[in-house]
């Protein structure tokens, strides 16, 4: 059964007084070229501002707490991911910072005649294990498969962030996959407010770090 009409108009005006305007969020992500996205990263990070208000009101604590603390962090943390996915495969995919993440070091078994691979065994024997002879080989992987840390490290080569932000990115997607309940379980993941709040004011210390990051490519500026 829905809130009646009056409180309704009373909690979005609670929300509404304490969020900017819809043009400020306009303006906010004008430099992803990408409209579609642009637009979509608009709304989600509307609808997160307010969510997080509507719970702040309520003075959340236990397990209403918790799904503050988690909405957030699921929410920025994929905001997170959709900019950075942008920004490298999209606006800056000719980099050679972005080139090299499709490449990956693979252990790759080699095959060598038995009298050496004996000599091996011999030389190299660890309390009765099989000892197998590989070499590293520089193989290519595929978009889908590239990990978040190693587009944040890249980002950060790149110029666009810098090292301790870089690590902070990484932190809030590690608690995004921990979000499901197995996993947190096993990682014996403790949610406080802190991460909520630090992943929203992180955002713009991205956004700026971005801005600027680009501004110096663009102007062909040392990073």
């Amino acid at each position: 059964m829905p809130f009646k009409e009056e409180l309704i108009t009373e909690i979005d005006e609670y929300v509404t007084s304490h969020l900017p305007k819809d043009d400020w969020y306009e303006n906010y992500f004008s430099f992803i070229e990408d409209r579609q996205l642009a637009e979509r990263l608009e709304k989600e990070y509307k609808t997160i501002r307010y969510i997080y208000k509507i719970l702040e009101g309520l003075k959340s604590t236990d397990e209403l707490l918790l799904a503050q603390i988690r909405i957030q962090v699921i929410f920025y943390a994929s905001i997170y991911e959709a900019m950075v996915h942008y920004l490298l495969f999209d606006k800056l995919k000719d980099r050679e910072e972005v080139k090299e993440l499709f490449f990956i070091i693979m252990p790759v078994e080699v095959s060598i005649p038995q009298h050496k691979k004996v000599k091996i065994i011999e030389a190299l024997e660890h309390n009765g294990s099989k000892i197998l002879t590989y070499e590293k080989r520089k193989k290519k992987t595929i978009e889908s498969k590239i990990r978040f840390d190693s587009k944040a490290d890249a980002m950060c080569k790149i110029g666009l962030i810098d090292e301790k932000l870089k690590k902070e990115l990484v932190k809030f997607y590690e608690y995004r996959n921990a979000i499901h309940i197995h996993a947190e379980i096993k990682k014996d993941i403790e949610y406080e407010l802190t991460m909520a709040i630090d992943s929203y004011r992180r955002f713009q210390v991205f956004r700026e770090q971005i801005l600027l990051g680009l501004k110096k490519l663009e102007q062909n500026e040392p990073i």
